[in-house]
């Protein structure tokens, strides 16, 4: 991939990488001194606004639960990790896909900047699916990276509605055709 000099880029990817390197620190962390894991959480958890330090201790330790099991069996961990790349590259290739229908071919390494940017800033439990906050990411960052503001708004507009909308009335019937054995 080649840089086109834009300084947001680089920010992006700094971001991205931060991120996951806080979060590989923390998985480690959680995994050698769960006691001192608790107690750094108990701490922060105390000082965010509507968040119970108590109730981030209790996801710690379901993480710490759920961290042990997957230690213990290779196999799981395995295909977990296969399941959750395969679901991020082809949600990725999903807005790749859409980006090209619209006239744009963003080069991948782009994409998957914006994309990684966008979704872990996502994740963080403050709309649901990160509703507005993955666009309001993904948009200025995609246009960053010289995708035209057009083709971002309808790219990314078409992506969601597929990636997000779309699964919701398909859920629906089906939890219908379970419920009432249609």
């Amino acid at each position: 991939a080649t840089f086109r000099g834009s300084p947001y880029y680089l920010f992006a990817g700094t971001i991205v990488f931060v991120i996951l390197v806080t979060a590989v620190f923390s998985l480690i962390m959680l995994r050698s001194d769960r006691v001192r894991a608790r107690w750094i959480v108990h701490a922060i958890g105390g000082h965010i606004p509507g968040l119970s330090a108590d109730v981030a201790v209790a996801f710690v330790g379901t993480m710490a639960r759920q961290l042990r099991v997957f230690s213990s069996d290779r196999a799981r961990l395995a295909t977990a990790i296969w399941w959750a790349a395969s679901n991020w590259l082809l949600d990725a290739s999903t807005l790749w896909v859409f980006l090209m229908a619209f006239g744009f071919r963003l080069d991948p390494g782009h994409l998957l900047v914006a994309y990684g940017l966008a979704t872990i800033l996502g994740l963080l439990p403050i709309t649901p699916g990160g509703l507005g906050i993955i666009e309001g990411i993904l948009l200025p960052t995609l246009v960053s990276v010289g995708t035209p503001y057009s083709i971002a708004v309808l790219g990314v507009v078409a992506w969601r509605l597929v990636q997000y909308w779309m699964p919701i009335p398909l859920a629906c019937l089906a939890y219908l055709s379970l419920r009432f054995g249609v």
